[in-house]
C-alpha cells in the first residue's frame, strides 16, 4: 500500500509492504527541516492500522480516534499538533493502473476538469470546475481554479499553474495524470494517462 501524505506545499509518499506484518513510522520533515516521526501503522488481522498519539491523531467528524484501519482509494484527516497543520493522508496501490487518451485536438480550447457534467474529465468528488489543462504559447499548463485540497505536479502543489512537460505526475485528490508524447507521420501527439478509478469519466 502507498500511503501519501498531503501537506499544504508538497506531497510525500511512504509505501508500505505487500505482506501485512509488523509495524512502521510515517515520517516527515518539519518546517524546520527536521525528519520527525508522525505517527504508526500496525498489522492488525491483515489489515494496515493507523494509530493516533498524543501530538498527531486521526481525526472523524471533527473528533480525535485513537485508531483507523485504512483502505485503499480512501482519505483521512489526521492533525499534528506539534506543527499546528492538518494531514490529509490517501490510501492506494504502489502499481497505478492508466487508462491512456488522446488529447492532442483538445489543447486549444482547454480540457476542463471537474465534477461538472460539462467537463470534459469529470471526477466526482472534487469541485465543479476545478482545474483546465491547455496549450498557450506552445507550453502546457494545467491551472488549478482555487481548489480546496490543492493540485500537485510531481508532489509540489501548484500555485495558480504550472507548466507541464512530458512525463510530469498531476495529482488531484486521488486521480493521478502523466503527460506523454507519441510521434507519427502526422506529428506529435499528445496523450492523458489516467488512473482507473469509477469516479473519473473522460469524454
Amino acid at each position: 500500500m502507498r500511503i501519501s501524505i498531503i501537506k499544504a506545499k508538497k506531497i510525500n509518499n511512504i509505501i508500505l509492504p505487500s505482506k501485512v506484518e509488523g509495524s512502521y513510522l510515517i515520517d516527515d520533515v518539519d518546517n524546520n527541516g527536521i525528519r520527525r516521526n508522525l505517527i504508526s501503522v500496525e498489522a492488525d488481522n491483515g489489515k494496515w492500522k493507523l494509530i493516533s498519539n498524543k501530538d498527531v491523531y486521526y481525526i472523524n467528524k471533527g473528533m480525535m480516534e485513537p485508531y483507523v484501519y485504512l483502505e485503499k482509494g480512501k482519505f483521512y484527516f489526521v492533525h499534528n499538533d506539534i506543527e499546528k497543520e492538518d494531514l490529509m493522508l490517501y490510501c492506494s496501490n504502489v502499481l497505478t493502473e492508466y487508462n491512456y487518451y488522446d488529447i492532442s485536438n483538445s489543447l486549444e480550447q482547454g480540457i476542463s476538469i471537474g465534477s461538472s457534467q460539462n467537463a470534459l474529465i469529470t471526477y466526482s468528488i472534487i469541485e465543479e470546475n476545478a482545474a483546465y489543462i491547455k496549450r498557450i504559447n506552445n507550453k502546457i499548463y494545467i491551472v488549478d481554479n482555487n481548489t480546496k485540497y490543492g493540485i500537485y505536479v510531481n508532489d509540489v502543489r501548484v500555485n495558480n499553474q504550472k507548466e507541464i512537460k512530458v512525463g510530469d505526475v498531476i495529482f488531484i485528490l486521488g486521480m493521478k495524470m502523466i503527460l506523454n508524447i507519441s510521434k507519427d507521420n502526422n506529428g506529435e501527439n499528445y496523450h492523458l494517462c489516467i488512473n482507473n478509478s469509477p469516479n473519473i469519466q473522460v469524454k
